[in-house]
């Protein structure tokens, strides 16, 4: 009874059976799609065919576009291993007036170049948000600085300067109204909401 209980629990497995979990997961990894799938493939202004995994710059018109990624193409040079791109032909005489008095259109610009143009309009946007925001924050502290300086000198309370060589100089009445104004003014033309 022993033995049969023994033999139940501790049985051992056919080899072709531990192989299996490697062999699937091998399997498994074999049939994920490659990195190279998600890379983008352009010509450049040279005509090299050029490979990244971000999208071409803005200046790369969508018919260089080669491959995208999703498997998606685009141009007509596709099929050329690494030619440089064709001239385009030379407009008729009546066609180059014609393109001078009439302003030209927009190019059309690809999902990405669009996406890429918000991003960096967003970028600047909010690049120029936290420079007022810093202007803005030392301008209050300036302004709280101020204000507590008015508020001194008003109290009455004996009053001090620095001169430039280092000195302690104590205002009399006149000069700290003077200082006061001074003060006031300051205050009122950086101070104000408006500015």
């Amino acid at each position: 009874m022993i033995r049969t209980l023994f033999a139940l629990t501790h049985h051992r497995r056919p080899a072709a059976l531990s192989v299996l979990p490697a062999l699937l997961a091998a399997t498994g990894l074999a049939l994920l799609p490659a990195p190279a799938e998600a890379q983008w493939k352009w010509r450049d202004a040279q005509g090299r065919l050029v490979y990244s995994d971000v999208p071409p710059p803005p200046t790369i018109p969508a018919a260089r576009i080669v491959h995208a990624p999703g498997g998606r193409t685009a141009g007509p040079l596709e099929n050329l291993p690494d030619a440089p791109p064709k001239p385009a032909p030379a407009p008729a005489a009546g066609a180059q007036a014609n393109a001078r008095s009439a302003p030209a259109a927009p190019a059309a610009l690809t999902p990405e170049q669009a996406f890429q143009k918000r991003h960096e309009e967003r970028l600047k946007a909010e690049a120029a948000e936290r420079e007022r925001n810093a202007e803005k924050q030392v301008r209050d502290a300036r302004c709280a600085r101020l204000r507590g300086y008015v508020s001194a000198l008003e109290s009455g309370l004996r009053a001090s300067r620095t001169k430039p060589d280092g000195s302690i100089e104590f205002l009399d009445d006149a000069a700290r109204a003077q200082e006061l104004n001074q003060a006031r003014e300051t205050a009122a033309r950086e101070c104000s909401p408006a500015s």
